[in-house]
């Protein structure tokens, strides 16, 4: 029998490939237009990923928002988007300068290994936001002896928003952010305010 082996080589290269092609992608994200008519805005999420909301949170805060977690694909954490809308009235901040604050501000307990980007200019919606990066970790599984230190990324949107202020947030495992950053990426662009008359 002759050997063929460089045709076999093409034959079993292509089979992994068309493998390949067929595992999800985040790239290959669907997505789907959802209205959060309490926080006054509507934004484009990826219809997969599982959504929460915590109205008793929510009605204590006075804030409108979300919660979306997508597929850990192998990662020891999974990514993780949300969206609040707080009112002028909310019992934690002020307005979006003093959420800012809050976040940027040296804690009481220096977190070693943690680093805050400078805060960036942008533009959400056409209107003024700011947005940073922020470098940290988790454990996993949490409060165990065998806990394996996971380093995070976040990113941070906000920007005012009809009355009060919106907060966008962004978080994956470090190794995988870029993978899934896309996902953020879109909510952020599809963001709009509802007209006064659809609030």
């Amino acid at each position: 029998m002759k050997y063929h082996g460089p045709i076999w080589v093409v034959i079993v290269a292509a089979l992994f490939a068309a493998v390949g092609r067929a595992e999800p992608q985040p790239g290959a994200i669907e997505y789907r237009r959802i209205e959060l008519r309490d926080g006054h805005f509507a934004c484009d999420i990826p219809r997969d990923w599982e959504m929460s909301r915590d109205e008793h949170e929510e009605a204590r805060i006075h804030y409108a928002g979300f919660f979306l977690v997508g597929p850990r694909q192998g990662d020891p954490l999974p990514p993780t988007i949300s969206a609040r809308y707080f009112a002028p009235d909310n019992t934690l901040f002020k307005d979006a300068d003093a959420y800012l604050s809050r976040q940027l501000q040296p804690g009481l307990v220096q977190v070693q290994g943690e680093t805050t980007s400078a805060v960036r200019e942008a533009t959400l919606d056409g209107q003024p936001a700011k947005t940073f990066t922020r470098n940290t970790f988790d454990f996993v599984p949490p409060e165990s002896l065998d806990s394996k230190r996971i380093d995070v990324r976040e990113q941070y949107w906000v920007a005012p928003h009809r009355k009060g202020f919106v907060v966008l947030k962004f978080t994956a495992p470090t190794a995988s952010f870029d993978r899934w950053h896309p996902a953020f990426a879109r909510l952020i662009a599809t963001f709009a305010a509802l007209p006064a008359n659809e609030q």
